[in-house]
């Protein structure tokens, strides 16, 4: 932790002030707060952890900032959400996108000095594809590249190619539009992982000492700072192959509840703060009332697709159909659900109108890819969702609750891909005479609004006759339970890059081993996903794309609610360069594909101004008001360097040992 506007103690401060100047004042100019070093230090406040320093284990967006930090990928996203080179130059293909061919960079240092080649190039894509039941993390960037075996050696996998083993050529099992750039997946090097199985990867390699070719390394001690839950530091590359950053150093600071990180922004101990809606509207209020007139508020879509979605379960196992309510199978059932959904309140309630109301899988963010219902669009409307469980056969309502029933026994035919057969789904649900709409939902404890929108839809639900009974979790009990089919129902999140193929896929049956939540499977969405990879043409693939988000809009098994806005304020004195992260959304903080636009283009002023929350006061000619605020300063400059000091890891070499 670093403090660069350390203003505690301004009350004793201001005491000392009064009692120096004791002479009145014949007119009160405000002194200007004198010029004092920065530190070059970035302090970055956020409500979210960095679950795991493991690229394979950590899920937060915040753990995939931190990836894409100290990781780089071929290709990176430049601030108006374009593909642009990284560790590749280049791409293309030979044969109409079946195999891709990469021109690798030369002259990459990994963080521990040696060169990255194409051999480890090569070997990031082997090592995500050698088996997607246990190393599933990037499954959905590698899940078409062709599996290596006797019969299609040496067409297969990753191999390095070129006149000078300067080139990577990945075969894919059909044409793979991504496959020209989208492909993100952070590059490892070989000699650190080669030796780590695929289990260990996925659940328990903990990557003490994380080496990548990226932006920013690791602080020596950043895995006891991560055990410790303390900051964690990251220091500049020098031998970065755009260019070291300008900023020195990276903090990553967790704070437990969000009162206390914009206290923080106040005084100056963090220099960004990643906020929520409600957050951000603290810190607006405090800018508009010159409380803290260096600080700049931004908010917009975020880059990253993030959105929030009411999740109700597909999962099809005998072990889980016997715990959880064969009526969430039901079509009208989740239809039901998503017309007593009102989106609007719910962003104007619980997101203070900060966002844009949900609606399908890729995020209006990406306007090219999205598609907005229009004639299938699930209204607001109680009476229709009344409707539709009434002519689904639910029409027996508890007489105390109000809770409905199934009035008489009736099956329910679900598709079971070839994937779900293998771990015995049932392709006929039967839902038993009596079976009441009634659910256990799940939210997260870090999303204090998530479970506020869990208690309105108990409320309006309850109007239509279903019934949820609510559990808050922390993230990481969370995820366990929703993946093992603990829940009926949940919300939470996903986020995506900007090519659809990430987001598209985790509905997919290619999914279903690891990443889907909520185990979606549909025959017609998974025959359109083969065809938007394979289509190279960019407008033909979007309508594949838009007819994709529209048999899954209709499915209902997500009812996406809000695409939240993202809120970060900072300090404005310490760097220039920030942007206009809406108008291009590339340069937001959250960003996480290497080659950050903003980090790369922050400049230090290499000077702080030094605000204080009281006015010192100068009389008129006299010298008393000037030792006054000379005294004040010279106090305030004293604590920060000592908590710099205190708090601060030192600088690593500039040449690390090998």
């Amino acid at each position: 932790m670093t403090t660069n506007r350390a203003r505690a103690g301004v009350i004793a401060l201001a005491a000392f002030v009064l009692v120096v100047s004791a002479q009145p004042a014949a007119a009160s100019p405000i002194v200007q707060s004198p010029a004092r070093v920065a530190d070059n230090t970035m302090t970055i406040g956020h409500l979210f952890a960095i679950d795991s320093l493991n690229p394979f284990i950590g899920f937060s967006n915040e753990a995939y900032l931190f990836y894409s930090l100290v990781y780089d990928y071929i290709f990176s996203l430049d601030e108006d959400q374009n593909y642009v080179p990284n560790i590749a130059l280049s791409s293309s293909t030979p044969d109409g996108g079946r195999s891709w061919v990469y021109q690798i960079r030369q002259g990459v240092k990994w963080h521990d000095g040696t060169d990255l080649t194409s051999e480890d190039v090569a070997f990031t894509i082997n090592y995500n594809i050698q088996n997607f039941w246990q190393l599933w993390a990037y499954q959905p960037y590698v899940n078409q590249v062709v599996q290596c075996r006797p019969a299609v050696e040496p067409f297969c996998g990753a191999k390095v190619t070129g006149p000078n083993q300067d080139q990577v050529t990945v075969y894919f099992q059909r044409p793979f539009s991504p496959g020209q750039a989208a492909v993100v997946v952070p590059i490892i090097q070989k000699a650190q992982w080669e030796s780590i199985s695929a289990v260990q990867a996925q659940y328990s390699y903990a990557n003490a000492n994380p080496i990548g070719t990226g932006m920013y390394k690791a602080d020596p001690n950043i895995y006891t700072q991560w055990l410790n839950q303390q900051p964690i530091v990251l220091h500049a590359n020098p031998n970065y192959h755009f260019g070291a950053p300008p900023v020195n150093r990276i903090v990553f600071r967790l704070f437990s509840d969000e009162n206390s990180m914009v206290a923080a922004l106040r005084i100056g101990e963090i220099d960004l703060a990643l906020l929520s809606a409600a957050g951000a509207d603290s810190v607006r209020q405090l800018i508009r009332d010159r409380v803290l007139p260096q600080v700049e508020l931004q908010e917009g879509l975020t880059v990253i697709q993030y959105w929030i979605d009411i999740g109700i379960t597909q999962l099809n196992h005998p072990g889980v159909n016997v715990r959880l309510n064969p009526a969430r199978f039901d079509l009208a059932v989740r239809e039901a659900m998503a017309h007593a959904t009102d989106k609007a309140f719910i962003l104007q309630q619980f997101y203070r109108g900060k966002g844009v109301e949900g609606s399908t899988l890729v995020s209006p963010v990406s306007s090219f890819w999205h598609y907005e219902p229009q004639a299938d669009k699930f209204d607001y409307n109680l009476t229709k969702a009344n409707q539709i469980l009434d002519a689904a056969g639910y029409t027996n309502r508890d007489p105390i609750t109000g809770v409905r029933r199934a009035a008489a026994a009736k099956t329910v035919t679900v598709y079971c891909s070839p994937e779900n057969l293998a771990n015995n789904c049932d392709p006929t649900i039967d839902i038993p005479q009596g079976t009441p709409l009634s659910f256990k939902m799940v939210t997260r404890v870090e999303a204090p609004e998530e479970g506020e929108m869990a208690r309105y839809l108990e409320q309006t639900w309850a109007q239509i006759g279903i019934d949820l009974t609510i559990t808050t979790e922390e993230e990481i009990t969370m995820n366990v339970d929703v993946y093992g089919g603990e829940f009926d129902t949940y919300i939470w999140w996903w986020s995506a890059d900007a090519d659809p193929n990430y987001i598209l896929s985790i509905q997919t049956n290619f999914t279903l081993n690891g990443w889907s939540d909520n185990y979606y499977d549909n025959r017609t969405y998974n025959t359109l996903y083969l065809q938007q990879l394979e289509a190279l043409d960019m407008n033909a693939r979007r309508q594949i794309v838009h007819q994709m988000q529209s048999v899954h809009y209709r499915g209902a098994a997500f009812i996406i609610v809000v695409y939240p806005y993202f809120h970060y304020a900072w300090w404005t004195d310490e760097y220039s360069g920030w942007g206009n992260m809406t108008a291009h959304p590339g340069r937001q903080v959250g960003a996480f594909w290497g080659k950050h636009p903003l980090f790369l283009e922050l400049q230090a002023t290499g000077s702080i101004g030094l605000p204080i929350d009281v006015l010192v006061v100068a009389a008129a000619g006299g010298a008393a008001g000037a030792v006054a605020a000379a005294v004040v300063a010279a106090l305030l400059l004293a604590r920060k360097k000592k908590r710099a000091e205190e708090f601060l890891p030192p600088m690593p070499p500039s040449q690390p040992p090998l």
